[in-house]
C-alpha cells in the first residue's frame, strides 16, 4: 500500500514563495560617486531643479540622490544638461514631507557608476548604500507639457556633445614620409582606410569648450619603382601606423588634434638584383616614432573632413562619424 506524503500546510508554503522571491529580487550594492552640488533654481512647480555639479556630470535619465546632513532629500532624474557645469533634474522620490529647498542650498549627490559582483561574505562586509538604487528599476517618469516648458525656461544655453559618434571610418590620401636610397626622403603619394575610436570624452573639459582621447590606426598602399640608382626595381609598400590622439574642440563641428604613435613600411611585393635589392628591402621595411597635429572640421551631419602634418605624412582623411 503507497505511503501518502503530507503537504506543507499553505502558509508555511505561501511563507516560502516569499522567501525565495525576496533573495530573487535583491538589488546589488553599486559603486557610486559622491559629489557637492548647489541648487541653483527651482521651476514654477518646484518639481524641477537646476543644479550645478563641483564634480562629473550626470547622464540625461541617470538618477541623483541629493542628501544633507539628516540625510537623503530628494532623488532627481537627469533631464537636460547645460554649460557651466549645470543639469536640471525632475524630482522622482522626496525622502521627507515637503523637503526644504532653498535656492543656493548645497547638497552632497550621488550618482551609480556600476553594480558589483560580490560574493557573500563581501557583500556582508560591505557599509550600507547611500545611494537609494531601487529607484533606477522604474522608468523614467514622463514630463508634462507644463514641466517641459518650465524645464526650457530655466537656462537657454544647453551643452552640445561634440562627440556623440564615437567610431570614425575615412578614406585616406597621403604623401608618406620614406627613407631615400642614399639620403634623405621621398614622399611618395598613398592612400587607404584610417578608423579612429574615442575612448573617453569628456577627458578633461566639458561644457563649451570640449576634449576627447582616443586613438587611431591607418593601411595604406604605394608603390615605388626605379628607387635604386641601378633602376629597374619595384617595391609593393603598406605602410601602417597606430596612435595615441587627443583632440581639443575650441566649438561645436571643429577640432584640434594632436598624436604620437608608430609607422611601420612593409614591403609585400618586389624585384630587383643585389647587392642594391637587399640594401632597399633592409630601408623600406622599419619601424619609427611618429608625431603630429591635425584640423577636423565638420562638412555635413556626421561626415568629416581632417587634415594632418606629422614626422611620417602629409595627409587627409575624409569619412563618417558612426
Amino acid at each position: 500500500m503507497p505511503c501518502k506524503i503530507p503537504r506543507a500546510p499553505w502558509a508555511l508554503q505561501a511563507l516560502f514563495l516569499l522567501f525565495i522571491s525576496a533573495n530573487a529580487l535583491a538589488l546589488p550594492p553599486i559603486e557610486a560617486r559622491t559629489f557637492k552640488a548647489d541648487l541653483e533654481r527651482k521651476s514654477t512647480s518646484g518639481r524641477i531643479l537646476l543644479m550645478k555639479s563641483s564634480g562629473p556630470l550626470p547622464g540625461v535619465g541617470q538618477l541623483v540622490l541629493l542628501r544633507d546632513e539628516s540625510g537623503p532629500v530628494v532623488a532627481l532624474r537627469t533631464r537636460r544638461l547645460y554649460a557651466d557645469r549645470q543639469f536640471a533634474g525632475q524630482i522622482v522620490k522626496e525622502y521627507a514631507e515637503a523637503p526644504s529647498l532653498p535656492a543656493g542650498q548645497s547638497f552632497t549627490a550621488s550618482i551609480k557608476i556600476r553594480d558589483l559582483i560580490l560574493d557573500e561574505e563581501d557583500r556582508a562586509a560591505l557599509p550600507p548604500q547611500d545611494l537609494d538604487i531601487e529607484l533606477d528599476r522604474g522608468r523614467s517618469a514622463v514630463l508634462t507639457e507644463e514641466e517641459e516648458l518650465e524645464l526650457r525656461s530655466l537656462v537657454v544655453e544647453e551643452i552640445a556633445d561634440f562627440e556623440q559618434e564615437r567610431s570614425y571610418l575615412a578614406y585616406r590620401l597621403s604623401l608618406v614620409r620614406l627613407p631615400g636610397y642614399e639620403q634623405g626622403f621621398i614622399f611618395p603619394a598613398a592612400s587607404g582606410l584610417r578608423y579612429s575610436y574615442t575612448l573617453i570624452h569628456p577627458f578633461l573639459l566639458s561644457g563649451r569648450i570640449q576634449d576627447a582621447l582616443g586613438f587611431d590606426f591607418s593601411l595604406m598602399f604605394t608603390k615605388l619603382n626605379d628607387y635604386t640608382p641601378a633602376g629597374g626595381d619595384s617595391f609593393a609598400l603598406l605602410p601602417m601606423t597606430f596612435s595615441g590622439k587627443y583632440t581639443f574642440y575650441p566649438s561645436e563641428g571643429f577640432g584640434v588634434t594632436g598624436y604620437l604613435g608608430l609607422f611601420r613600411s612593409n614591403v609585400i611585393a618586389s624585384k630587383g638584383q643585389d647587392p642594391e635589392y637587399s640594401e632597399a628591402l633592409f630601408l623600406l621595411t622599419y619601424v619609427q616614432p611618429i608625431f603630429g597635429i591635425g584640423l577636423s572640421f565638420e562638412i555635413g551631419p556626421q561626415w568629416w573632413l581632417q587634415l594632418e602634418l606629422g614626422s611620417d605624412q602629409l595627409g587627409a582623411n575624409l569619412g563618417l562619424k558612426f
